[in-house]
């Protein structure tokens, strides 16, 4: 505990809904927040509707984002001076390429990066990747853009089939914690704490 007081402390936190890396993340995030003195509670969305929800000041900050996003926010807010880790995603493509080329690339509504890759290419959205991988498997998509580690535990659990080919990378890119303004205390100590010990590089290893 580091002796701060209650109102130091951020109480919710959007995250991207049903999002196998977002899980892992939280599940460490809140650990540390616990050892900062917070109790946090993290609260799913679609992925604008988190931006929308801190724009309104629903939630204190956002779980974890690209810089890219920081353009979509009107409210001040404080990045994290550590990243969390890197994202490394891709366009994945199903193994029989030649009788799905017709058929759309899956992406996920409101991810900054997957949007902006699929911008004058035939797509289909989602609201959450469940639903996106649903449609893979179902024969109904020519492939699909996803985080590399997203992918790789999914095709572990056997919640991807088949496996699918990374055809092309699309992005690598530091992903930070993202708090309003006025957490910029807790966000100091918190920066403090990842430049001493690195708290999710054990999600690379998955």
């Amino acid at each position: 505990m580091f002796g701060q007081t209650p109102a130091d402390c951020p109480a919710t936190l959007a995250t991207i809904d049903k999002g196998s890396l977002s899980l892992l993340v939280v599940k460490t995030l809140g650990e540390i927040y616990q050892e900062l003195g917070c109790r946090v509670r993290f609260m799913p969305y679609p992925g604008r509707r988190g931006i929308a929800s801190f724009n309104n000041k629903q939630v204190n900050g956002e779980v974890m984002r690209i810089e890219k996003v920081e353009r979509a926010y009107k409210r001040d807010f404080v990045r994290s001076s550590v990243p969390l880790m890197m994202l490394n995603s891709s366009l994945w493509q199903h193994p029989d390429s030649l009788a799905k080329a017709d058929l759309p690339i899956g992406y996920t509504l409101g991810i900054i990066w997957q949007e902006n890759y699929i911008k004058n290419k035939r797509g289909r959205k989602f609201s959450n990747a469940q639903e996106l991988f649903r449609a893979y498997n179902s024969g109904e998509l020519s492939g699909f853009l996803s985080a590399d580690i997203t992918v790789k535990i999914q095709v572990e659990n056997g919640e991807i089939i088949p496996r699918p080919i990374q055809k092309q990378t699309v992005i690598s890119a530091p992903l930070y914690h993202y708090l309003g303004q006025e957490f910029t205390p807790f966000m100091k100590r918190f920066s403090d704490l990842l430049q001493r010990e690195d708290r999710f590089g054990y999600i690379s290893e998955f």
